[in-house]
């Protein structure tokens, strides 16, 4: 669900809107209109609403809370994490990664040719493409030890494999759905005065159980990825001037 503006002639209403799948297609049902723009902007209804929809989800009451301290800038990075973890798993099970460092041995490349192959098989599944669609693909994606590769890794990663990949068959209705709800499961980091949190968003029934299959937990909802500095006491301050009134002189 969210917000949508609907313009009447001169006058714009909020609306709440769902997306529903109907005969195949993403069609827009109104749940509520809200009233009138300016006067919901006016009143402070709308931020009132907003206020108190936000008590209810733990990754908007954690930005909250950071941003109560003014000090120090805020940083928040998002980044997709359903795809990489399920299929992580299931590459780590299957011994992909085992297989393709054997093959490897006597190769002398300079980067993680077994992780470019997985980032391209990533892409391939979720939205097929080419190399260089890869390339800027996976800066959305959360996968680990996919940081520096670049389009010429993934180049000389698919020569290396040695074969093309076919056409990929048409996927089932179902298995679709499955994706897209997978794609949609992402992660925020934010930091903030050297703490580090991370809060990802809420998984759709059939991504939970994807998960539950793989025996893979998901992560938890809001979790701190490295605790605050402790603070630094502060050095004591030489008073100056002339001695209180009874102070024992040195």
């Amino acid at each position: 669900m969210f917000f949508r503006v609907k313009k009447s002639g001169e006058r714009a209403y909020v609306q709440i809107v769902e997306n529903k799948r109907v005969d195949g297609a993403i069609r827009q049902s109104v749940i509520a209109t809200l009233g009138r723009a300016d006067e919901l902007a006016a009143s402070g209804a709308l931020a009132s609403l907003i206020a108190s929809g936000a008590k209810l989800t733990d990754q908007v009451l954690l930005i909250n809370g950071l941003d109560v301290d003014a000090d120090g800038p805020l940083m928040v990075a998002a980044k997709r994490i359903g795809g990489p973890m399920l299929f992580g798993k299931i590459w780590e099970r299957l011994g992909v990664a085992e297989v393709l460092g054997d093959l490897l041995k006597e190769r002398a490349f300079e980067f993680a040719v077994e992780r470019a192959v997985f980032v391209a098989a990533l892409h391939r599944l979720f939205v097929s493409g080419s190399d260089r669609d890869c390339a800027s693909w996976m800066t959305d994606y959360d996968i680990p030890g996919a940081d520096g590769l670049d389009l010429h890794h993934f180049y000389r990663a698919m020569a290396w494999l040695g074969e093309e990949m076919e056409d990929k068959p048409a996927e089932a209705p179902e298995w679709r759905n499955l994706l897209r709800d997978l794609d949609r499961l992402s992660q925020v980091r934010i930091r903030r005065r050297g703490a580090d949190w991370l809060a990802r968003s809420d998984a759709a029934p059939a991504a939970t159980m994807l998960f539950k299959r793989a025996q893979f937990a998901l992560p938890p909802r809001a979790r701190q990825a490295r605790p605050p500095p402790p603070a630094q006491p502060k050095p004591a301050q030489k008073r100056r001037g002339r001695p209180r009134c009874g102070a024992t002189p040195t």
